[in-house]
């Protein structure tokens, strides 16, 4: 069986209600079951023939690839693993986050193929792609031996940026906030509205709390849970309208501000009086916004952005043409 072959094979094995890796992205990477079924739909959808015959390659033919994987959206395994694979690695070792374990493997097993296994390090790998926090990034960039090709992909997140804010705009938005709960490196952090912010903040707060009875939130762990409540308690003084719902909260500020959040369907609608604004108000940031989400999709108006630029409600579903993000790797 080719490559391209295998991989289809793989999504049609991902696409049972029953694989286990369905139960590991409840149990590890903490999505309600609702949400599960739908990520995985929108994901494996884009696993056409056509589409992934165009990713094969000789790229990494004749070298064993290393992925280096950090706890991340339930979905993430399949693209990490099935790129390298495609590009005529020997074979991938797939390093798994300590909280996905069970998850990862599932992922492996898919493929069913001894030359995909999971490892615990990256030793005697020829090329090394790994995922994570910028310090992890620069870790594992200063360990691994010079011979070894590197890519890093470090820290990201979203932005969406309104030139006219609109109720079916706030309900496309609440799907990207709510898709994967907001945790992953494509989902928008903070909202930026050209004009006044309110209207448009209680139009996101109302479609979020339709969402929940379709696709709940899932489980929160200490730390997010922590994490969740100081963030609403800081914003509930500082917003000038602020709502929580039964697992989300939005506000809304009129004054310039850059407002991150935690995650978890929590976030601030910021109002500028135009949308070149916003690269200012990023600053440094700028440069990990790895997806900008807007009505206005022209490049040109978003000259500071090195991410995707898509539109309202497709922040969390990218094009399979290579790694989600599109900023391109770290190398050394």
């Amino acid at each position: 069986m080719n490559r391209v072959a295998q991989v289809l094979a793989a999504v049609e094995r991902l696409r049972s209600l029953d694989h286990p890796a369905r139960a590991f992205a409840v149990t590890e990477g903490l999505l309600s079951r609702p949400m599960v079924d739908h990520v995985f739909a929108c994901t494996l959808d884009r696993y056409t023939p056509h589409v992934v015959d165009a990713l094969a390659s000789s790229r990494f033919a004749g070298g064993v690839v290393g992925v280096g994987l950090a706890r991340s959206v339930a979905t993430a395994p399949l693209r990490a693993v099935a790129l390298p694979w495609l590009a005529g690695a020997e074979a991938v070792r797939v390093r798994a986050s300590r909280h996905q374990q069970g998850l990862v493997r599932a992922f492996v097993a898919a493929f069913d193929d001894p030359r995909i296994s999971v490892t615990t390090d990256l030793a005697g790998v020829d090329h090394a792609i790994v995922y994570g926090r910028d310090e992890t990034v620069r870790a594992w960039a200063s360990t691994l031996p010079p011979a070894v090709g590197f890519e890093g992909f470090g820290h990201g997140f979203g932005v969406a940026c309104l030139d006219a804010p609109t109720e079916a705009a706030a309900g496309a938005l609440a799907l990207d906030v709510a898709r994967y709960d907001q945790r992953g490196c494509l989902s928008p952090q903070c909202v930026f509205v050209r004009g006044e912010a309110r209207g448009f903040a209680r139009a996101l707060h109302e479609a979020l709390g339709a969402l929940e009875a379709t696709l709940p939130r899932g489980a929160l762990d200490a730390g997010e849970g922590a994490a969740v409540m100081q963030w609403q308690g800081v914003q509930m003084a500082q917003c000038g309208w602020f709502r929580r719902g039964a697992a989300h909260a939005v506000g809304s500020r009129d004054e310039p501000a850059r407002v991150g959040s935690p995650g978890a369907r929590n976030v601030v609608v910021v109002g500028v009086s135009g949308l070149d604004a916003v690269g200012e108000l990023l600053g440094d940031e700028r440069a990990h916004v790895s997806v900008l989400a807007t009505d206005r999709g022209e490049r040109a108006l978003w000259p500071w952005c090195r991410g995707r630029i898509v539109d309202v409600g497709a922040m969390q579903d990218p094009p399979l043409d290579g790694p989600e993000d599109a900023r391109g790797p770290t190398r050394r």
